[in-house]
């Protein structure tokens, strides 16, 4: 189960607003642990990209090792500019040297 809301930043913000995603649970996830074994050790991934598909934030939870019915109970924020670009602009200040991101 998760939970989805949106978060508007205030006026004049490079940063628009974030969704904010709770990851809580999840119930019945298929064993994957091997034929011996009746676990997996799920985790959820959470990718987001930019409308122009040059930026992707990957957030991701905790493993649960060897729970099928794990919970999770945490939360992401995936933020959304203001403007084209912001993004960008952001990740250069932060990383200028590296050009990665």
């Amino acid at each position: 189960t998760y939970r989805l809301d949106w978060r508007k930043l205030p006026k004049g913000s490079r940063i628009w607003g974030t969704w904010r995603l709770h990851i809580i649970s999840a119930s019945g996830v298929p064993a994957m642990d091997g034929p011996l074994k009746n676990s997996s050790d799920p985790f959820c991934e959470i990718v987001a990209e930019s409308v122009t598909g040059n930026v992707q934030l990957r957030q991701v939870t905790c493993v649960k090792v060897a729970d099928c019915n794990p919970t999770w109970d945490e939360v992401f924020d995936l933020p959304v500019a203001s403007s084209p670009g912001v993004i960008d602009a952001i990740l250069d200040e932060v990383t200028p040297s590296t050009g990665n991101r």
